[in-house]
């Protein structure tokens, strides 16, 4: 896991460690960069695998490779995982000679000796991140958008802001920043003096056989057996779900014994676990020497880790679920655990959510395509955030997210959902993890969504009536003879802050309102073109709304002290 940059260029090999700088947080175990003729490719390195002492970027015969990832299988015909950053790197190169993704998470920044050009690759679901900037005769990519921003001193995207404070981020690829874009996962771009030449590779899915739970079951085990491999201390986070519950019980049948667990217990919420023993584990099993840690966050500290959420991930967002996960990261860091494994994923592939019930209802009555698409459409847009934009800027959201859902026109109900899903939920919970964790040089490991599990779920999705997958009904269906029936029907409790609950309290819902008003007389709240809120209607709107104007407001006044101290 690293940071990575790269510049094509005047000043390409300036440009890149001062991206470096800024991204330090990423990889505290050495930093290094390689310059070319008008080119410079670098990465900050948090060492997971191989010679802790070996410096980044990686260099082979004729390429230097920046490279932040995991690869959990060395190949087509090798179960095993790679043993060390080259061996990935070669892992990833391979696959891309198949037409497919390597097994992992990765992004990686290419620099061919014989050739001025950048050659960048990022793994399908996006996992880990990587943006691109054009700024004159230069061009620049990094793992994170913000230094971008800073390097090169860029203004707000108005239209980006909007999207993220009505949809939760951003889509098409734009982000907050004005011409700062979002690589597409999966494929592949080439940067040259020409400009971006994308390359999306048609893929070969893998095998399935007649048993998709049976082989759903097994590749998560197989997957789980690569993202336990480490050099580093390893860790769990468990919430008492269905999905952390599976983890932990696989890696108890792994034999694993060296593993801390974590759990988040928020004051008046419903998530997290005590102890170990609520999981239902075997009484003699390997779990009984792993060490429990439970984090506990209240109201009171919660505005706080709400804005070291923001900042870390760089933008306003609305995750009540960023600030537990700023509590877990302090946790994980303070027992010196780097490598976590966590759950994501299910959710969003096998149609966990709640509200997936009442959506599969409706859309089995929607008899046009046009009346189907504003379902979902409704289903992310939040419309009681529109006061907060001009209507002219609030429609141009909804025609921008209409023409984002015309890509799922020809899809089934539960593809275009799948695909919604992964855009608008997966998406943001991955940046959340991936900015917040590495803020405190953590990797998350996401399990689910490697293997043949997004495979299964895609041809469910293509097969299967949307009513009958509701509720995650292959996961259950694969654990059945694993867990105990209890476990297995267990209902979903959201890992979320009871953010509701605290703002009926006034002297909470008083400060979260301070916290707003303090960012209206901003230059940079001006220049987003927001209308201001008034106290009386900050007292009076929805909690899900409330939350979203902190954390516009929160990064507003972030972006104030970042941006004019540092022009």
């Amino acid at each position: 896991m690293c940071g990575v940059a790269g510049v094509l260029g005047p000043e390409a090999h300036e440009i890149v460690s001062g991206l470096l700088g800024k991204m330090s947080h990423r990889g505290p175990d050495g930093a290094g960069a390689v310059r070319g003729e008008g080119v410079s490719v670098g990465a900050v390195r948090l060492a997971m695998r191989g010679d802790p002492r070996q410096r980044p970027p990686n260099a082979f015969a004729d390429l230097v490779v920046a490279y932040n990832g995991e690869i959990y299988r060395s190949g087509i015909d090798d179960s095993n995982p790679p043993k060390n950053a080259d061996d990935e790197i070669l892992a990833i190169l391979e696959a891309s000679g198949r037409r497919q993704d390597a097994d992992g998470m990765f992004a990686v920044v290419m620099m061919p000796l014989r050739d001025q050009a950048l050659c960048v690759r990022r793994d399908r679901l996006g996992i880990k991140p990587l943006y691109y900037l054009r700024r004159d005769d230069t061009q620049a990519v990094a793992s994170e958008a913000e230094a971008l921003a800073l390097q090169f001193g860029v203004h707000l995207d108005n239209h980006g802001l909007a999207q993220t404070m009505l949809l939760g981020r951003a889509i098409g690829g734009r982000t907050l920043y004005r011409g700062v874009r979002e690589i597409v996962g999966g494929g592949g771009v080439r940067i040259s003096s020409s400009g971006r030449q994308c390359v999306v590779n048609e893929r070969s899915s893998p095998v399935l056989s007649a048993d998709l739970s049976e082989q759903l079951r097994l590749s998560l085990v197989a997957t789980l057996q690569g993202c336990a491999f480490t050099s580093r201390k390893l860790g769990l986070a468990v919430s008492g779900g269905l999905d952390s519950t599976i983890l932990a019980h696989e890696l108890n049948r792994l034999g694993v014994e060296d593993l801390t667990t974590f759990s988040v217990i928020a004051q008046d919420g419903g998530d997290g676990v005590e102890s170990l023993a609520e999981l239902g584990m075997p009484s003699n099993g390997a779990w009984t020497r792993w060490r429990h840690v439970v984090v506990r966050v209240n109201a009171n500290d919660f505005l706080q880790i709400t804005r070291e959420s923001v900042v870390a991930m760089g933008q306003p967002h609305r995750l009540t679920s960023a600030p537990l996960t700023v509590a877990l990261a302090r946790a994980v860091a303070a027992e010196e655990v780097v490598a976590l494994l966590s759950g994501e994923g299910p959710d969003e592939l096998f149609f966990g959510y709640a509200g997936h019930v009442d959506l599969a209802a409706a859309l089995s009555y929607a008899e046009r395509v046009s009346a189907r698409r504003r379902l979902l459409a409704d289903y992310v847009f939040s419309r009681r955030m529109t006061q907060a934009l001009t209507q002219q800027s609030a429609q141009r959201v909804w025609s921008a997210l209409e023409e984002h859902l015309g890509k799922v026109a020809a899809l089934t109900d539960a593809q275009a959902l799948m695909r919604l899903e992964l855009d608008f939920s997966l998406a943001p919970l991955l940046q959340r993890n991936d900015h917040i964790f590495m803020r405190h040089s953590v990797e998350v490991r996401v399990p689910f969504l490697h293997g043949d599990c997004l495979a299964i779920a895609e041809a469910d999705a293509a097969a299967q009536p949307l009513s009958t997958l509701v509720g995650k009904a292959r996961l259950r269906d694969a654990w059945r003879n694993v867990l105990r029936p209890e476990l297995v029907a267990r209902e979903k409790t959201p890992f979320r802050a009871p953010f509701a609950v605290w703002t009926k309290r006034n002297a909470f819902r008083q400060s979260c309102i301070a916290t707003i008003l303090e960012a209206t007389g901003t230059t940079v709240f001006r220049d987003a073109g927001l209308a201001p809120p008034t106290a009386q209607e900050l007292m009076e709107i929805d909690a899900s709304s409330l939350f979203a104007w902190v954390t516009t407001a929160t990064w507003i006044m972030h972006r104030q002290a970042t941006y004019y101290s540092n022009p």
